[in-house]
């Protein structure tokens, strides 16, 4: 829950939910804003056409006249009314009669759009011989009826004809089509009031039929959910069916699936909150109580939120500004909220850690992703003062220390290592082989080490010498073995200067050797007393 309540404007909301439709504009004709009737009557949503030209939406028949009439109120007319043609998603046009209005301290124009579609064809109809009328309804995208005041049908085009099944002689009149169409008889009488009320009232009020949805029955036993509206003119009803089957049916699984959403996040193994752009909570997961202790009835809004789980008012008022900053980004970009780590306070009164991020939906809802990283960064905090302990012992140690990779290439070292290679800095032995300052006879014994010990996963007591940049030799006995770190297997080394025991070695043997030599010489009877001590008698 990122965002503080701040209201809602009535007009912005007037705008959004009035079923005719509005937009604004600038003057370039670019499209800036859009209401959901857009969607509803032509298919296209706000975001495919905010930010595109009108001219993409208009009928590529009606582009010219359209534009004469933008250019006329950008240069200077108050208004413009006039119809035009406007393509639907679904490939068909309609009809709309527009009235634009400039805003020029705004640089803005704004427009409502009315649909005229029904409208326009029945002028087109009746301005045409009965036999080009036929033709003009037979074309028609949608499916078409004429019917008498008698309730006589006097028509039905071909369009109807595919959509129902039904020819023109098996619904002769509306008694007909009512029972076949509607075969339940309690449904049937439910249409047939509703509808016909339709009709009466524009009779009275000399209006077009209001439209409504119905659910009909097919010749072959389907049902098809139809939007079902008509003008009266001549005496007669022009009666227009929209088959909305699919829409229906994709706005009920799409029902389904936010239920089947509803169930998956409840579940969900991370705390997750939905409210809207106004503040108001609509949803939180068991997660979320769990962690955090809240009850929805505890923090009906964002910004009940905001003063529970931060009550230092400081810090509070600097994450309003932050978090209305990302929620302001993620809306106009792609509606990705970027995380944070956040001090929470629980219910309880603990304060834990929390990352939160999240995403702006296509009909702004907020949808915060509240994950408890609380242990995970006591644990890194734990680690990181382990890791400062390790490397102080390692670099008090008189002992060399390196850990290289399978190929013997140095990842990490202390200043003993880095002295035993005969550098002065770990950045001049960091990635280069140990073979650089292996001494030149040793290098293929010490690269068959370094492959033994990856393949075997130990080594022990292996000595080697190193030379430093001058030449000098050194000895090292190195004990070494393989451990994992991140998943990535290194070779852990230990190595000692062992100068001084190969110092005394070559003295015990240049002593045992002066031994074996006095003994041989020294006559029978007489032996040493001790290492080179003096002769004694031994008579």
């Amino acid at each position: 829950m990122l965002m503080t309540d701040y209201g809602t404007n009535p007009y912005e909301r007037f705008f959004k939910i009035l079923p005719t439709m509005f937009c604004t504009a600038g003057f370039d004709g670019r499209i800036i804003e859009v209401n959901e009737a857009w969607e509803t009557q032509l298919g296209f949503g706000a975001a495919e056409m905010t930010g595109k030209p009108c001219l993409d939406f208009v009928h590529p028949d009606e582009r010219a006249r359209f534009s004469a009439h933008r250019e006329k109120i950008a240069s200077g007319d108050s208004q413009a009314l006039f119809e035009t043609r406007f393509l639907c998603k679904d490939g068909t046009s309609r009809w709309l009669y527009m009235r634009w209005a400039a805003d020029r301290e705004r640089n803005v124009l704004y427009c409502a759009a009315t649909d005229i579609t029904a409208r326009k064809l029945t002028e087109d109809a009746l301005s045409e011989s009965d036999t080009t009328l036929r033709k003009i309804i037979d074309r028609a995208p949608m499916s078409m009826s004429i019917v008498n005041m008698d309730g006589t049908i006097e028509y039905i085009n071909r369009k109807a004809e595919d959509t129902f099944g039904y020819a023109h002689t098996d619904i002769p009149t509306m008694d007909h089509w009512w029972k076949l169409a509607y075969p339940d008889p309690q449904y049937r009488k439910e249409v047939v009031e509703r509808y016909m009320g339709h009709v009466y009232k524009a009779i009275r009020e000399n209006t077009e039929v209001e439209g409504g949805e119905y659910v009909a029955t097919c010749k072959d036993g389907s049902k098809k959910t139809c939007y079902i509206f008509g003008v009266i003119a001549a005496g007669k009803v022009f009666v227009m069916f929209d088959d909305i089957t699919h829409r229906v049916e994709a706005e009920k699984a799409l029902r389904q699936s936010e239920t089947t959403l509803r169930r998956v996040i409840e579940q969900a193994p991370i705390s997750i909150s939905i409210h809207s752009l106004e503040g108001k909570l609509e949803f939180i997961n068991r997660k979320f109580t769990e962690i955090f202790g809240y009850l929805a009835e505890d923090i009906p809004t964002s910004e009940r939120w905001m003063e529970l789980a931060y009550p230092d008012e400081k810090y509070r008022k600097k994450l309003r500004e932050q978090q209305l900053e990302l929620l302001i980004k993620a809306v106009q970009t792609n509606g990705e909220l970027e995380g944070s780590e956040y001090k929470v306070v629980a219910k309880d009164g603990s304060v834990k850690k929390v990352f939160i991020y999240g995403v702006v939906t296509a009909d702004k809802k907020v949808v915060s992703l509240l994950d408890d990283v609380t242990a995970r960064v006591k644990a890194e905090k734990e680690l990181l003062e382990s890791e400062s302990l390790y490397r102080a012992l390692i670099e008090t140690t008189g002992t060399g220390y390196v850990v290289i990779d399978g190929q013997g290439k140095v990842v990490d070292a202390n200043r003993e290592y880095v002295r035993l290679s005969g550098r002065s800095d770990l950045k001049e032995i960091l990635g280069r082989s140990v073979l650089e300052w292996t001494a030149p006879h040793e290098k293929e014994k010490n690269a068959a080490a370094v492959a033994q010990c990856a393949k075997e996963g130990r080594i022990s007591n292996f000595e080697v010498e190193y030379v430093d940049k001058s030449g000098k030799a050194t000895p090292i006995e190195v004990n070494a073995t393989v451990v994992t770190r991140g998943g990535v297997p290194r070779i852990l080394t230990l190595c000692r200067d062992i100068t001084q025991r190969r110092l005394s070695q070559q003295v015990i043997r240049r002593l045992n050797k002066g031994l074996e030599g006095g003994q041989n010489s020294q006559p029978p009877g007489r032996r040493e007393s001790g290492l080179g001590g003096p002769a004694q008698d031994l008579q």
